[in-house]
C-alpha cells in the first residue's frame, strides 16, 4: 500500500500523509493530475489517500470504490442503548463502567465503540486488527472523526493494535481483561451494511482456532464472547454456550472463566 493525498489537499493534510508514510515505512507519492486508479495501475498497489477532512482507502480489487471510515452502525447502537438500556453485546458481556474489554477482531470498530462508550473513562477498550489497510483506515478515523460530540471521547479512548489476535493474546498477561471478544468472518453469507461489504476485500479470512480460545480463556478475568452466524458450528466446536436469538441471524456465545 502506498500513501498519497487528495488533489485539493491543504498543506496540513499533505504533512499528515507524509507523517503516516514515515511512521509505517510506506511509500509516499505526491498527488499528480492522474486519477487514483491510474496511480494504482502504475504502482500495482493499494492506495491510502489523505484528505483535508477524511481519509480514503482504495483496494486493487475494486479500485474505483473509495472506502471511508464512519461510525454509523456504532452510533445507531449507542443511540438505541441510551433510549432502551439494551445492546446485545453489552448484555452478553455484562459490561459496566470501569470494565476492560479486548476486541480481537476490530473491523469497523462498531463493537469497540459501543464497549468504550459503556465502560467510560475509568475503563479500557483495546481493539486488535490483523488487516493493515483496515487498521490504518479505522484507527486514524477514530482519532480524526469530529462530527458528534457524544462519540468523540469514546472513540479517542479506543486503543487500536495492528496484530493478528493469536499473537497478541499470547503476549498478554493472565487475567488482564474482563472480557475477550471475537467477531470473526461468518462462515455463511449474511446481509450486512454497505460499509462492511466494501471492506470484505481487505478482511483477513482465517478461521478461529481453538488455540486462540484457549489463550482468550487465560487472558479473560470473567468471560470470553463469540458473535457468529446462527448456523455456525463454532459455538459447539469451541465450547461456547450459545444464546439463541430467534429473530436474528446473529447469535452470541460465551465461556465463563
Amino acid at each position: 500500500m502506498f500513501i498519497t493525498h487528495s488533489k485539493k489537499a491543504h498543506p496540513p493534510a499533505i504533512q499528515r500523509a507524509e507523517a503516516i508514510a514515515d511512521r509505517y515505512q510506506l511509500d509516499f507519492y505526491p498527488r499528480t493530475k492522474l486519477a487514483i486508479t491510474k496511480m494504482m495501475t502504475q504502482l500495482k498497489d493499494d492506495a491510502f489517500v489523505v484528505g483535508n477532512d477524511f481519509n480514503e482507502l482504495y483496494l486493487q480489487e475494486e479500485a474505483t470504490k473509495a472506502l471511508r471510515f464512519h461510525p454509523s452502525f456504532g452510533k445507531l447502537r449507542i443511540y438505541h442503548l441510551n433510549h432502551t438500556g439494551y445492546d446485545p453485546l453489552i448484555d452478553v458481556c455484562n459490561l459496566q463502567a470501569g470494565d476492560t474489554f479486548l476486541d480481537c477482531t476490530m473491523g469497523l470498530a462498531a463493537d469497540s465503540l459501543v464497549a468504550s462508550y459503556t465502560v467510560g473513562p475509568s475503563g479500557h477498550v483495546q481493539a486488535v486488527e490483523g488487516s493493515f489497510p483496515i487498521y490504518l483506515l479505522v484507527s486514524l478515523g477514530l482519532k480524526q472523526y469530529a462530527e458528534d460530540d457524544t462519540l468523540i471521547e469514546a472513540m479517542r479512548r479506543i486503543d487500536c493494535i495492528h496484530s493478528d489476535y493469536l499473537t497478541h493474546l499470547k503476549g498478554l498477561a493472565d487475567k488482564s481483561f474482563d472480557v475477550v471478544y471475537f467477531d470473526p468472518m461468518f462462515t455463511e453469507a449474511i446481509e450486512t451494511s454497505t460499509a462492511i461489504r466494501d471492506l470484505d476485500q481487505a478482511t483477513l479470512k482465517d478461521d478461529l482456532p481453538l488455540e486462540a480460545i484457549q489463550e482468550a480463556r487465560r487472558v479473560a478475568k470473567r468471560r470470553v464472547v463469540l458473535k457468529d452466524h446462527f448456523r455456525s458450528q463454532r459455538f459447539e466446536t469451541l465450547g461456547f454456550t450459545r444464546i439463541i436469538r430467534p429473530s436474528s441471524r446473529v447469535h452470541y456465545g460465551y465461556i465463563d472463566v
